[in-house]
Order: structure tokens, then C-alpha cells, then sequence
């Protein structure tokens, strides 16, 4: 199995347990567009009695957790590498050490906002909260059966396990009239789980991926929103 290196976290001003707590989980790479927008939500009053208690990467220096200093609130990277080992054995060993950090700070929902760390399914038997995933398609219904956008009567992609830029640009290859995102609770199973909301935004005359996809994103956080209102009762 090789070396396993001690995961390394970075801590900065977790305040104590408060309620229906949240963690937004962001990639070092991403701009943290949906934790931002959480955050903002809740200084309106828009998350009843929910609050956004931090916001976790892999890395304590991503730019996405700024946002959470900006707002007062506490931030963490959780971080590791691979040694000289079995990949998937390392992605055990953080992934236990995420659900375990998570459920020792009390979190009741942690949002998936481009944390661009695999969890397995050790995860999902361990973190005792909800695990909530914002995807680039329109999952299918809980038959199985794709979704059909009512508007149009068009069959929407689902585009499991794809990065956002290419699963928007799907919907341009098929020529379709609007691209979508879905909020669930995520699974073991890779983008797959109970649908709580699904968005969508119109391909309009001069629209490419990058630009149906800034609307979209508005979209998406409106839908975040709302989920989690449905969860924090």
C-alpha cells in the first residue's frame, strides 16, 4: 500500500457548534462563486435557520475560501498527497479524515461547490449529515428514465462524471434550447441521488458554453438556496 502521509489541517476561526451548521466545500481552483452566494443568502435572512459555518478546501491558501473571511466566518483546508503508494488507498484515508472533521464540527449539510477531491463510498458510511452536490445535467428521474423538459418535450443530458465545461457544451453539440443543473444529495453512487431542484437556463442567438453557463450559475445558487431551506427545518 506504501507510506500513508498524516493528512494536514489548516484551521482558521471555526467557532463553536451552533445549530443546522453548513460547511461549503470549494476547489483550489475555482472562484467560489456558490459559497459566496450562500453566504450572502444567509445575510438576508434567506436560510431560516441554517448557517454557513465554514467553507473547506484542500488547501488552506484557495482563493474561493476568501469569501469566508470575508463574512467572519472559519475556514480549513484539508490537504494530502500521494507517496509512493495505492492512489486508492490514500483516497481512503482522506476521505475518513474528511467525514470525521466534518462530524466533529457538527455539520448538519456539507455543500459540494467544486471540491475537487473524490470522496468514496467510506464517506457516505461515515459522515453522519447530508451530502449535497451541484451537477452540470439534469439527473435522471427516480425511475431511471432521462428527464424531458416540459417546455420543449427535449431529452436533457445527465453528463455523469464530466467537468462543467464539457457537460454545457453538450447541450450546444445537440442543439438543444437550454442547459441544466441539478441539486441532490449526493450518493456513493457518481452523480446520482435524490434530485432536490432542477434549473435551467435558455441558449440564446450568440451564446456560447462560457456565457449560458455565468447565467446558469445564478441559477444554480437560487436552487442551493432553496434545498437547503427544504432540508433546514
Amino acid at each position: 500500500m506504501g507510506t500513508i502521509e498524516a493528512v494536514s489541517r489548516s484551521i482558521e476561526s471555526i467557532d463553536p457548534p451552533h445549530g443546522f451548521d453548513i460547511a461549503v466545500m470549494v476547489s483550489n481552483k475555482s472562484s467560489g462563486s456558490n459559497f459566496r452566494a450562500l453566504l450572502e443568502a444567509e445575510a438576508r435572512g434567506e436560510l431560516g435557520n441554517a448557517r454557513i459555518k465554514m467553507g473547506i478546501a484542500d488547501r488552506i491558501t484557495a482563493p474561493a475560501l476568501q469569501h469566508g473571511r470575508d463574512f467572519g466566518r472559519g475556514v480549513a483546508g484539508i490537504r494530502y498527497r500521494v507517496i509512493n503508494g495505492d492512489t486508492e488507498a490514500f483516497r481512503d484515508f482522506f476521505t475518513s479524515e474528511v467525514a470525521t472533521f466534518l462530524n466533529t464540527q457538527n455539520i448538519k449539510i456539507a455543500v459540494m461547490a467544486g471540491f475537487n477531491r473524490k470522496l468514496n463510498k467510506n464517506f457516505f458510511k461515515e459522515y453522519e449529515g447530508e451530502l449535497l452536490n451541484v451537477h452540470p445535467g439534469a439527473l435522471p428521474d427516480e425511475n431511471g428514465d432521462p428527464y424531458v423538459y416540459e417546455e420543449t418535450g427535449e431529452v436533457l443530458p445527465w453528463n455523469p462524471g464530466m467537468m462543467t465545461e464539457d457537460a454545457i457544451q453538450v447541450s450546444f453539440d445537440r442543439g438543444l434550447s437550454v442547459v441544466s443543473s441539478t441539486v441532490h444529495i449526493a450518493t456513493e453512487e457518481l452523480d446520482k441521488g435524490p434530485v432536490l431542484i432542477r434549473v435551467f437556463e435558455k441558449i440564446v442567438t450568440g451564446d456560447t458554453p462560457t456565457t449560458a453557463y455565468a447565467r446558469l450559475k445564478v441559477k444554480e445558487s437560487q436552487g442551493l438556496i432553496q434545498a437547503i431551506n427544504s432540508l433546514a427545518r
